[in-house]
């Protein structure tokens, strides 16, 4: 029987069965953190804006080229476009 924290919502429940002619009891296992444990996401927000800092230094050419161009460039497409339709309603 597997030992669960009292905050814990499964039971760990035991079960008789009957296999041929001799009964056994078949057990279930639950495996969960321990309420304990305090650093089990720690690693993931350790140090992050040394860590988001260093992924763009390390990514800049990818980052400008394939994020902030194509940004940019539909920015001032529509940008323009917008303008064209302002002056041609004006005739």
């Amino acid at each position: 029987v597997a030992v669960c924290s009292p905050r814990s919502y499964t039971h760990a429940h035991t079960h008789t069965h009957t296999m041929g002619k001799t009964p056994f009891r078949l057990r279930m296992v639950q495996y969960m953190l321990s309420p304990n444990e305090q650093n089990v996401l720690g690693g993931l927000v350790k140090d992050l804006p040394s860590t988001i800092q260093k992924k763009i230094s390390d990514n800049f050419f990818e980052i400008t080229a394939f994020c902030l161009v194509p940004g940019f460039g539909t920015y001032y497409y529509a940008k323009s476009t917008v303008e064209k339709e302002k002056i041609a309603h004006r005739y």
